[in-house]
């Protein structure tokens, strides 16, 4: 997004996100795991998830912002993972 202040151009200039949430991706993901994108944004750890996972994992990405969604269901036919990746258009709660 133009209007986004933080993660486009962290993106831009860095090519990267959250570096230490990244380093724990890369240790605890394997071929063939599940993993969850709750608040996916724009698909960087749900793409990044889908690569590590490799083609017998998959991800499950929620994003309830349709602006955003569109992105990320973008962003992931353009990484060539819709194949490993379900996106959920909606928001996760804990409710009691």
């Amino acid at each position: 997004f133009a209007d986004d202040l933080q993660l486009t151009p962290a993106l831009l200039q860095r090519r990267t996100w959250d570096a230490p949430t990244t380093r724990v991706l890369e240790r605890l993901i394997r071929p063939g795991d599940r993993l969850l994108d709750i608040g996916a944004n724009i698909g960087y750890f749900t793409v990044y998830g889908a690569a590590l996972a490799g083609g017998t994992g998959h991800v499950h990405a929620f994003e309830p912002n349709p602006r955003t969604h569109a992105v990320l269901a973008r962003n992931v036919r353009m990484n060539d993972f819709s194949h490993v990746c379900t996106l959920h258009a909606t928001a996760l709660g804990n409710c009691v």
